[in-house]
């Protein structure tokens, strides 16, 4: 335990070093988060400037949703998408033949061994506003709904990854499939917003095929 310790450590500290060698791009990406969630906020806005519900949804249920989905998908991008992706690119490229002679768990290579940290400010940003929605609506929260709260995220934060590891898997059957990426990832973008502005099907395909109306509804609720 202490070696994939030491390990993950090690990729931290690389992935790092990575970021940093482009700091202008690392800057650049930190500060479009911060207009990516304001973009998403103004949308909100438009939405229910002329309702003042949508689906039984208010605008502060609405801006709690998205602000988790903002964490949700802040831990997905910076931990597990990249070396996701780096695992396609390994069947295709060959190199996942050498990954396969190291000593180690191979699962754990291929899931642990990229980071990104651009999206980490939307770490920052989205609890921050999840505190005003919750302000907003006067909801007491107490350490028990916290509790609850960080366990279904870290619950979310494994389905996710274990969701998105099997289809990537496909990639092994046939390497020129490493663009199915992006059927999870855009997938997921509509888990931001709530599940009951969707039709009878749509709620089926995202709540028991692909289920990333779990991955944010649950925690949030």
């Amino acid at each position: 335990m202490y070696r994939y310790f030491l390990l993950l450590k090690s990729f931290l500290v690389i992935s790092i070093k990575r970021e940093l060698e482009y700091r202008t791009n690392t800057i650049l990406s930190v500060a479009f988060s911060f207009v990516w969630v304001g973009t998403t906020y103004l949308i909100l806005l438009v939405m229910f400037g002329q309702a003042g519900k949508i689906a039984g949804w208010s605008m502060s249920d609405t801006t709690l949703l998205i602000m988790v989905y903002y964490v949700i998908s802040t831990i997905l991008r910076t931990f597990i998408t990249p070396s996701i992706v780096d695992f396609a690119q390994s069947i295709r490229l060959g190199r996942l033949d050498l990954l396969l002679t190291k000593p180690v768990d191979t699962q754990f290579m291929v899931s642990c061994n990229k980071f990104s940290f651009s999206l980490i400010s939307s770490a920052l940003f989205g609890p921050a506003l999840i505190v005003y929605g919750l302000l907003q609506r006067n909801i007491p929260v107490t350490l028990e709904q916290v509790a609850a709260f960080i366990l279904s995220l870290c619950a979310t934060t494994f389905l996710m990854y274990g969701v998105f590891f099997l289809i990537m898997t496909s990639c092994v059957f046939a390497d020129r499939l490493n663009n199915v990426v992006y059927l999870f990832t855009s997938t997921f973008d509509m888990a931001r917003y709530p599940k009951d502005i969707y039709g009878f099907i749509p709620q089926r395909i995202f709540t028991s095929i692909l289920p990333v109306a779990l991955m944010v509804s649950v925690p949030a609720d």
